[in-house]
C-alpha cells in the first residue's frame, strides 16, 4: 500500500542519517498487548514489525487499550509472529538493545481498561491514569510513566547507546 511504501522509505532515510540518533514509531493501535479490551492489530503486526526490526526502531508507542504496559526489548518470530523473541530479561536497564521496547500508553482515556493477565513479554502493567515522559540526553533515553494519582513514578526505564 502506499502508507506502507511511506513507513518504509521513511524509516529507511531515518536509519542511515547519521544525525538521526533515536526512532520513535508511535501508532494508534498496538501490535502486541496482554489481553485487554482490544487485542493486538495481527496483521499489522506482521507487516511492520519486521521494519521496525530491520530500520532500526528504538520505541513504539501506541494507546487504544486505556491502561499502560510495556514489553521487553523484543524482535518479531517470524515462526510465532504473536509471541514475539525476547532479547533482554533486564527490567529497566538497557546498552542498545535488539529489538523494541513497545509500550501502549492509553492512559488518558475516559475510562481505564483491565488486563486479564500479562503476556510473557511484558515487563509492567498499571491500570490507573497516567503518562510517560521521555527525556533524552546524548546517548540516554530515560521514559518514566507517572501516575496521576499522586505524581510517583510507577515505571522507569533506560536505554543507552
Amino acid at each position: 500500500s502506499s502508507q506502507y511504501d511511506f513507513i518504509k522509505s521513511d524509516l529507511a532515510r531515518a536509519s542511515s542519517n547519521s544525525s538521526i540518533d533515536w526512532i520513535i514509531v508511535y501508532m494508534h493501535k498496538p501490535l502486541y498487548t496482554s489481553p485487554s479490551h482490544h487485542s493486538g492489530e495481527s496483521t499489522m503486526r506482521d507487516r511492520y514489525h519486521p521494519l521496525f526490526d530491520r530500520y532500526g526502531v528504538d520505541i513504539v508507542l501506541y494507546g487504544h487499550n486505556h491502561a499502560y504496559e510495556r514489553s521487553y526489548p523484543i524482535k518479531y518470530d517470524n515462526v510465532s509472529a504473536s509471541t514475539p523473541i525476547i532479547t533482554s530479561n533486564s527490567t529497566g536497564s538497557y546498552n542498545d538493545p535488539e529489538g523494541q521496547i513497545f509500550a501502549t500508553v492509553g492512559t488518558a482515556g475516559v475510562s481505564i481498561h483491565h488486563y486479564d493477565r500479562k503476556s510473557s513479554y511484558i515487563v509492567t502493567q498499571y491500570e490507573e491514569y497516567g503518562f510517560l515522559d521521555i527525556d533524552i540526553v546524548g546517548n540516554n533515553l530515560v521514559a518514566k510513566f507517572y501516575s496521576n494519582n499522586d505524581g510517583s513514578v510507577k515505571d522507569q526505564f533506560t536505554i543507552t547507546k
